[in-house]
């Protein structure tokens, strides 16, 4: 939810006319308004101040928009969740026109 946010998703719901597009809410606020800086910076205050609430209902979520914000609006902690990173050499050598059979197809 926090990323669909983040991303500015736009989703379809069930209108008395018919479908109709909405934004994604924020995960903490509840608003409809697409992520900029300052409310991505309230969203996180928000998530922090839920986190020493002692009345929240979802500490896990509350804890995991906690994480995505920090990582990704502060560029803190580790990344919510382990994403496997690319082996840049074989990138590399696809976007320069090799293959394993061949060799280069470009001239030197």
């Amino acid at each position: 939810m926090t990323c669909r946010w983040l991303a500015g998703m736009i989703t379809r719901a069930e209108g008395p006319d018919g479908p109709v597009a909405l934004r994604v809410i924020a995960p903490i606020t509840g608003r409809r308004d697409k992520a900029y800086e300052e409310l991505i910076a309230e969203e996180l205050d928000a998530a922090v101040s839920a986190m020493s609430s002692q009345s929240i209902a979802s500490p896990d979520f509350v804890a995991g928009v906690c994480a995505t914000l920090s990582w990704t609006w502060q560029h803190s902690g580790r990344p919510p969740i382990e994403v496997e990173q690319p082996d840049v050499r074989r990138t590399a050598e696809a976007s320069h026109g090799r293959h394993a059979a061949g060799g280069d197809s470009l001239p030197r």
